[in-house]
């Protein structure tokens, strides 16, 4: 991913977006719909910036797999191995092997909440509702309460590898996707409904 020559080309695209807007419904919007906008925008933004930061990912998978191994070790008493490496053609990203004599999971980028973290905190910084401080606080609990789930998600992944095996595609790909994501509308509801409302109706 080229860094340097992306985010000027998604800024120029941008500019040129809101420019018509501006001169059409945009212009018709009040300044808090207007804020969610701007702040949605740089948003989208700043993740086709980051999305991809090897560094991040390799500590969140390694993090993820020993966290995931203790929570393994204390349900079961029994604590798994993890084997780290780079993953081929990767760009320096590594791959992580949690298993045992019979369970095995291996984690990469798309199991590490990465994108997960960012829309969650993403969602609560856009809308113009709540202070700068309440928006801190909610970013740490969204983040910290996903990190809980997606641990939680693997360690149940590993044992149903172990267990029932022929149930391992239905908990990855729906069940415990559904979870996750509806976990993180119940924070979001639980935001929008005790922060201070704003206007945000239609009117100018």
């Amino acid at each position: 991913m080229n860094i340097n020559s992306t985010p000027n080309h998604v800024l120029m695209s941008l500019k040129s977006v809101l420019s018509k807007l501006d001169q059409g419904v945009y212009s018709q919007i009040n300044s808090g719909q207007k804020s969610f906008l701007r702040n949605a925008a740089i948003s989208v933004l700043i993740w086709i910036i980051i999305a991809d930061w090897v560094v991040v990912h390799n500590f969140l998978i390694e993090n993820l797999a020993k966290a995931s191994a203790v929570a393994v070790e204390f349900f079961t008493g029994s604590r798994p191995t993890i084997f780290c490496f780079e993953k081929p053609n990767g760009g320096g990203e590594i791959l992580s092997n949690v298993r045992d004599f019979r369970g095995y999971v291996r984690i990469g980028s798309p199991c590490d909440a990465w994108d997960l973290y960012y829309l969650g905190v993403a969602f609560i910084w856009v809308f113009p509702q709540g202070t700068w401080k309440r928006k801190l606080a909610y970013s740490m609990v969204i983040i910290l309460v996903l990190y809980v789930t997606n641990v939680l998600r693997v360690a149940g992944l590993f044992q149903i590898s172990k267990d029932h095996p022929d149930w391992f595609h239905l908990f990855h790909k729906t069940i415990f996707q559904f979870v996750v994501y509806a976990i993180m509308f119940i924070v979001w509801i639980f935001y929008l409904r005790k922060a201070k409302p704003r206007e945000f109706s239609a009117k100018a």
